[in-house]
């Protein structure tokens, strides 16, 4: 998604049940590496000089849930 200069990636979790959490709880550790390296792929391949972007998580489940700057490189 981009927004002016900014690029943001945006996991999208569905959870039907949340006996197990939300959909952001399960965008563990592990799941925030692959989409970091894959967004790193990206930026290397798409051409575009991207220095503005972010890592948002969309949780749905009762409701929808928004986190922008979810998560970083660091």
């Amino acid at each position: 998604m981009e927004k002016k200069d900014l690029l943001v990636f945006v996991e999208v979790r569905l959870r039907q049940n949340s006996d197990y959490g939300s959909g952001a709880d399960s965008v563990t550790y592990s799941k925030q590496t692959k989409i970091i390296n894959t967004a790193k792929r990206y930026l290397q391949t798409s051409g575009h000089k991207w220095e503005n972007y972010r890592f948002d998580v969309v949780s749905i489940g009762k409701q929808i849930d928004w986190i922008p700057g979810a998560f970083t490189l660091d």
